[in-house]
Parts: structure tokens; sequence; C-alpha cells
């Protein structure tokens, strides 16, 4: 009574009834103990797998906690975002680096002037990703022999100016930065914007400022819907700062996870003991000896009880019968009287009888005087 979880279902409690009716007959405190034991088992075990299969979860967001830190520390680690590149990519650059090439992607090589707006940054930025640009490497003509002879298993996209003068290009939105200690010039990055026209769809390199650009015989559109991320020292930071602060909201609500797994884990842990407390307040068996000896002497005091009352009954049953046949008896000898046939008539007939026994006794005392 008042268990909060050491309950025995109806269903299930047939067999501990049973085990403890038999105690000291069929039975004793051991196939009671088993019994209650088996009901706790079962309920442990419920809560135990509970708790497992928590902490699986719990450790599943652990992992994931561990891998958004590491990202995130590799982001607050990071100088400047890069866009994604293959494995193929990045075994090019490393040698292009062992073999002194000098080269920078076309992306940190430019800023987009001052008067450019954030809308046409997009459009720019996204055509020149879509085409294939933004990450390509600008190189000096002089090494372009070189070049040839990369590793097998590297790739890379790399653009030889083909400057336009006089016509309307992306130098107009866009202006070279010099990167220190590159090896590429501001003549290169220059040339490079001159290469891609703005006015002639025809052109090998083409981007119009409503974002349809076309390279080669393909052509395209963009989103509309992108964010400058790359291009400019500044749009790069804001692109950074936007992904570490993300990446911290991630870890927040992983953290979140985590605290809320550790909550039940620790309610579910607080339930185990609770289970064993209930358990440990199941009678013991000295316990159970004393109030077993309480009731054997309750039975025998009833067996007492009962003896003595069916004494009384046949005592009782012995004087009904001899009133019964002294009732008989009473009406056999008074049939003939007309009296009401109750105690009250009786006693009144008795006291007159006595009071003309008396009369009588005087009469005949006068009686003999008078002789």
């Amino acid at each position: 009574k008042g268990n909060t979880l050491m309950k025995i279902h109806a269903e299930e409690m047939p067999a501990l009834v049973r085990a403890i009716n038999g105690y000291g007959v069929a039975g004793g405190y051991d196939e009671i103990i088993t019994e209650a034991r088996r009901h706790f088992n079962s309920i442990e075990k419920k809560i135990g797998k509970e708790i497992i299969e928590r902490e699986a979860v719990k450790e599943k967001y652990n992992g994931m906690l561990k891998e958004k830190q590491a990202e995130l520390d590799s982001w607050k680690n990071k100088k400047d975002p890069e866009p994604y590149r293959e494995d193929k990519v990045v075994k090019n650059r490393q040698w292009l680096e062992q073999n002194n090439i000098p080269f920078v992607p076309l992306y940190k090589a430019v800023d987009f002037r001052p008067e450019v707006s954030e809308e046409l940054k997009g459009k720019l930025e996204e055509a020149l990703m879509d085409m294939g640009l933004l990450d390509a490497l600008i190189i000096p003509r002089k090494y372009a022999d070189k070049i040839a002879s990369s590793e097998a298993g590297t790739a890379d996209r790399y653009i030889f100016p083909n400057p336009q003068f006089l016509r309307h290009d992306l130098s107009l939105f866009l202006k070279p930065v010099v990167q220190e200690n590159s090896g590429v010039s501001y003549e290169d990055i220059d040339n490079a914007l001159k290469s891609i026209v703005m006015d002639d769809k025809n052109h090998p390199a083409y981007i119009s400022e409503d974002g349809h650009y076309s390279i080669g015989i393909i052509h395209g559109d963009v989103s509309g819907f992108y964010s400058s991320k790359y291009i400019g020292a500044e749009s790069r930071r804001r692109y950074r700062q936007e992904i570490i602060q993300r990446i911290e909201e991630e870890i927040r609500e992983i953290r979140s996870l985590v605290d809320a797994e550790e909550e039940k884990i620790g309610d579910l842990k607080h339930q185990i003991g609770i289970l064993y407390r209930e358990f440990d307040s199941f009678p013991q068996k000295t316990d159970l000896e004393t109030a077993h000896g309480f009731v054997v002497s309750a039975r025998q005091k009833v067996d007492i009880c009962d003896n003595e009352l069916i004494r009384k009954q046949e005592a009782a049953d012995k004087v009904y019968k001899e009133l019964k046949a002294i009732r008989e008896k009473v009406l056999e000898l008074t049939l003939k009287l007309e009296l009401p046939r109750n105690l009250e008539a009786y006693e009144q007939a008795e006291e007159d009888c006595l009071k003309y026994r008396d009369m009588l006794g005087n009469v005949e005392i006068v009686h003999s005087r008078l002789l």
C-alpha cells in the first residue's frame, strides 16, 4: 500500500496470493519473496532498458555536439571562408605551391566597387559560381606550359586572360585586390576581369546585370536569392560570422537535447532508487513469522469460540426442547381451563387460588369451633 512503482497488477496477483496463503502449510517465506522478487526484477528490467535507450540517444547527441564543436573551432580558426573543393582540386593547389607556381582564386583577387548594390553583388557572385569561375585560378600566362605537366589525379580551373578593351566588362563592378606575395599582379587580375564582358551574350564569357550568363556554349540564369559570401573581405567576414552564429545556435539546441536526456535518465535512476526502497519495505521473514504467529493464535481463538458456540447452541437446543415439552404439558393440563393462554392470566389465577385456599382454611376453622 502506498507504493508508486512496486505495484503488482491484478492479473499477476493470484500467484502471490497463493504463495501467501500457502505459508506455513504448502510453502514458506522463500516462495513468497521469490514471487515478489520476480515482479521487482520485471519492473527494474523495464526501467533499466529505458535508461540504456536514453543513454544511447544522449551519446548520439554528444557525438553530434562533438562534430559541431569541431566545425565551430574550424570556422573560428579559419581566416576566410572558402568555397567547397574536391580532393583533386586541393591536391592540385598543393602541387602548385610545391612547384612555386603563383596563383590566386578569382574571388580572393577582387572586391566589389562601393557603388554596387547588395542585390547585384549576389547576382554577379552567383553567376561566377555557376560558371565555375568564382574559385578558378588566375595564373600569370608565363606558367601556362608548366601547369600542363601537373600530376595525375589533380584537377583545377584556370583563367588565362583575353582582355576586351573598350568594352562593357566586369571591371566596371569589380576591382583588383592584389594579395601580398601571391606572385599575381594587378594587371593579371584586371585583365581577367576585362575578359568577362557584360554587353555581348555571344562572347565566350558573358554576365549581365540581371543575372544572365554564358560560358562557351552554356547559357544560364541565376536564382536571384543568393547573397554574396566570398567576393570581398567584408562579405567573407559577414558570411564567416553568420556560419559561426548558426553553428553556435545548433550547439545550444543539441546541448538542450543532451540536458533533456540527462534529466530523463536522472528521473529513471531515481525511480530505480524508489523501487529498491519499496522492495526493501516488503515484510522480512521475521516480520512474516510474527504475523503468522498472530494469525495462528487468532485462528485458535476462533476455533475455541466456534466450539463454545457449538456447545452453547447444543445447550440452547436442549433447553428449547424441554421448554417445548413443558409447553405441551401445560397445554394438556389446561386444555379444560377457560383462561387466556398467557403468563399474566395464569399468575392471576395462581394468586386467586391462594386467596381461595386461605379463605377456605378460615371457613374450616370457624366451622370446627361451632361444632
